[in-house]
């Protein structure tokens, strides 16, 4: 929608105010998602119930059952202005014929405890299935909630497409009642092991929109790009020269921790005397 604001007729100039209405996509990292039937179908004959593991120009969804993968383009979310009628309107067409959101999302999951994990041998796949991958394992895995740990309730067994990472005694996150989402990491000791920080704006010496809110979201952030690879591959990430300058402790070295972004990645933090609008 174009609105003006202000015109001078003298030089023939105008001031308009442009409204754009769209619609973001409702899926995030770690989501539950269960398509429409004939979605997973066109999509390689996939299970319905999914887990998204990505969230950028595609939307990247696994089965934990069988390690498929398939990207879903942004056009099944939303309407852009695609400069020919006929991909518009197909657009349209898909979306509201075949939506789907998700049914948990992460901050919904519940942590539970892994007593086993098994390899899967040789899955027999349908036919006419999409790609495999490769990334993660199909493994078996006994778990039991957190809170109940060392009692006689019964475990739950679920086949997970976290075998790459998952052992017994590790807290993946659940969602009732079979899919494990992703593998819980000792915050605290991330932390002190993370010799590598973000830019962030500030105003007056503090950095914007400074909550605990906002402080958890973006420790969430930091953690995504620790384990994600492809995430960092846009983002500047640099060395934190405090950090690498503290002894490291022989106990944080043998801790279970994702291996994080490699010195290669990262760059050196200058200081110019004049950059005062960035802070850590």
């Amino acid at each position: 929608m174009q609105e003006l604001v202000t015109h001078d007729t003298k030089n023939n100039t105008y001031d308009y105010k442009h409204t754009f209405c769209v619609e973001v996509v409702p899926i995030c990292r770690d989501c539950v998602v269960c398509l429409p039937k004939r979605t997973a179908q066109s999509l390689g004959n996939m299970n319905q119930l999914l887990v998204c593991v990505r969230v950028n120009n595609v939307v990247t969804l696994i089965d934990p059952a069988t390690l498929q993968i398939a990207d879903v383009n942004s056009y099944v979310f939303a309407i852009f202005f695609c400069g020919v009628v006929e991909e518009v309107e197909f657009c349209l067409t898909q979306y509201y014929r075949d939506p789907f959101h998700a049914v948990f999302q992460s901050k919904q999951l519940v942590e539970f405890y892994v007593l086993d994990v098994e390899d899967v041998g040789n899955l027999k796949r349908a036919s006419g299935h999409g790609r495999i991958s490769t990334k993660h394992r199909l493994v078996d895995v006994w778990v039991v909630p957190s809170d109940q740990v060392g009692h006689d309730d019964q475990q739950i067994c679920t086949r997970s497409h976290l075998g790459h990472v998952l052992k017994p005694g590790d807290l993946p996150d659940e969602v009732p009642d079979v899919i494990l989402v992703r593998k819980i990491y000792d915050r605290t000791m991330r932390q002190r092991r993370r010799n590598w920080k973000l830019k962030r704006l500030v105003e007056n010496g503090n950095v914007v929109n400074d909550t605990a809110s906002v402080e958890n979201e973006f420790e969430n952030f930091l953690e995504d790009l620790e384990e994600d690879e492809q995430m960092r591959e846009k983002i500047n990430i640099y060395r934190d020269r405090n950090k690498q300058q503290l002894a490291v402790d022989s106990n944080d070295m043998e801790a279970d921790l994702p291996p994080g972004p490699s010195l290669q990645e990262m760059l050196e933090d200058l200081d110019l005397n004049g950059d005062v609008e960035m802070t850590e």
